[in-house]
Formats: C-alpha cells, sequence, structure tokens
C-alpha cells in the first residue's frame, strides 16, 4: 500500500503546485477620460449594427471601449460609448448585454434606449445590471418604437473596486500501477476589479423564447 501511495504522491504535488500558478497583471482600469470634444449626446452616425440571431445560435456582437471611443458630457461627467443600431425583426426580442470581466478591471456600463430620431425612450436601472458568474449582465425587451441601444461608462461607478468569489473542482485520474482513482482537488479564487470607463461587452439580439 505504502508503495502504490508513494508513485502517487508525485502527481498530487504536481496538483498542488498547479492551483499556486499566477498571471501577470492586464493593462490599467480607465478611471479618468482625457481632455476632448464630447458631445452632449451620443451621434447615431457612429452606430454599429446589431443583428438579429432568429436561432440563437450565432456568436454575441462583440463591442470594446476604449480611450479611442467617443465621449458624451452629461452635468461635468464624462463618459465613453458606443450606440447599436438595433435590428427590427418583426417579432418581439431581447437583448443580452454582458460586461466581460478583464484580469483587473471591468467595464462599468449605463444603458439607455432611444428612438429612430435619437430621443430617450428609456434609461435602464443600475439595478437591472446583476453579475452572472464573473459578468456583469443585463437582459432587455425591446419596445417597438426603440432602434437605438446606448451603452456607455458610468461615471459613479468608475474606480471603485468590487471583490468576486468564484470556486473550481479539479478531478485527475491517478495511476498506482495496479489501479486508477480519481483525486478531486478545489479551489477558491477571489478576483479584485476595478470598475472601468472601458472594457469589453458581448452584445445579442434574441427571440423573447430563446434569450437567456
Amino acid at each position: 500500500m505504502r508503495t502504490a501511495l508513494s508513485k502517487a504522491l508525485p502527481a498530487l504535488a504536481a496538483l498542488a503546485l498547479a492551483g499556486c500558478e499566477t498571471t501577470q497583471p492586464g493593462p490599467p482600469p480607465i478611471v479618468q477620460i482625457a481632455p476632448s470634444n464630447c458631445s452632449e449626446s451620443p451621434s447615431l452616425a457612429r452606430a454599429q449594427s446589431l443583428p438579429f440571431d432568429a436561432e440563437d445560435k450565432k456568436k454575441p456582437e462583440r463591442v470594446t471601449i476604449d480611450a479611442g471611443s467617443p465621449c458624451i458630457e452629461r452635468d461635468g461627467a464624462k463618459s465613453l460609448y458606443r450606440i447599436l443600431a438595433l435590428p427590427a425583426p418583426g417579432e418581439p426580442y431581447m437583448v443580452t448585454l454582458r460586461s466581460l470581466p478583464g484580469q483587473n478591471s471591468i467595464f462599468a456600463p449605463q444603458l439607455a434606449l432611444l428612438d429612430a430620431e435619437g430621443a430617450e425612450t428609456r434609461r435602464i436601472d443600475r439595478e437591472a445590471l446583476l453579475f452572472r458568474g464573473q459578468a456583469l449582465s443585463a437582459v432587455l425587451r425591446i419596445r417597438d418604437e426603440e432602434r437605438y441601444l446606448v451603452i456607455a461608462s458610468d461615471p459613479q461607478l468608475v474606480g471603485q473596486d468590487i471583490a468576486r468569489l468564484s470556486g473550481r473542482t479539479h478531478q485527475q485520474m491517478i495511476s498506482t500501477g495496479t489501479a486508477m482513482f480519481a483525486v478531486y482537488t478545489g479551489s477558491e479564487s477571489t478576483t479584485q476589479m476595478t470598475y472601468s470607463h472601458g472594457g469589453t461587452i458581448d452584445v445579442s439580439a434574441t427571440p423573447i423564447q430563446n434569450a437567456r
């Protein structure tokens, strides 16, 4: 029995070391917007088309907001933004949005919907944005008159730190020479992130019955 265990010990040690691996930090979050000619409202001419995924099989549209993105300024507060032209599929649909975490930051979104003329029809409450796993998500049912979705950074959140706890279970088969057995190891990690003006967002438009 001692011989069998001694053969398994190197593999168990490797598992322990694997849990200690570290990654290099990513780029710093954008917590300030450099002086620029920010507009009072988003430009419809900058709208990026959001395709309608009738069968919920396509990859989400990936939107990147960075220091080169356009900005708006309201009441002295600046935000970076992107604007999406919503599809008109002729059937009820929902838009799912996921702000994806970076290594040390996550985009802080504020969302607004506009009509065909660019007038704001509604602004989404911050409470509608929820963490699902490590991504900050929202699901919106789109109204008939809504033609554009504005994804802007939320200056009231930018710069604040947030900690997210995640856990993983790993399985590895270990051979003793005469038998195989499974070894389960668990790990928990806390991810520290800072809300940023920039980041990566996945957006998709799907029929209501398929929306997640």
